[in-house]
């Protein structure tokens, strides 16, 4: 089955190095796909653009975001494992995107 994301995405950066030689090419308004992806974020530096690092073929390509998400926090709430979670809203890149949060784990990082 042919995943019609991953290959348009493929297909941009044999594009872009057929042009210009360089395989780097700008993801930010490209919406997210099932690709497998890393967020580097130093917690101790909360100024610093949090990097991401996604695989697309054989390569990995990293970029900054300093996006500013505006996150809609809910009042519905689900356990999750052990945790007491509630869930969290944002629209960013022309998407939705639905997150569940918990105050019971220590890290505040819901940038």
């Amino acid at each position: 089955m042919i995943n019609i994301k991953a290959d348009s995405l493929e297909v941009k950066v044999w594009e872009n190095y057929s042009r210009t030689k360089s395989s780097s090419i700008d993801f930010g308004g490209i919406p997210k796909s099932k690709f497998k992806y890393y967020i580097i974020r130093e917690l101790s530096k909360p100024n610093e653009p949090t990097r991401v690092i996604d695989k697309i073929g054989t390569g990995n390509y990293e970029y900054s975001d300093n996006t500013d998400l505006q996150w809609n926090i809910s009042n519905e709430t689900k356990k999750i494992a052990e945790f007491s979670c509630q869930k969290a809203i944002v629209n960013a890149f022309g998407r939705d995107f639905t997150a569940w949060f918990t105050r019971e784990i220590p890290i505040n990082d819901g940038s």
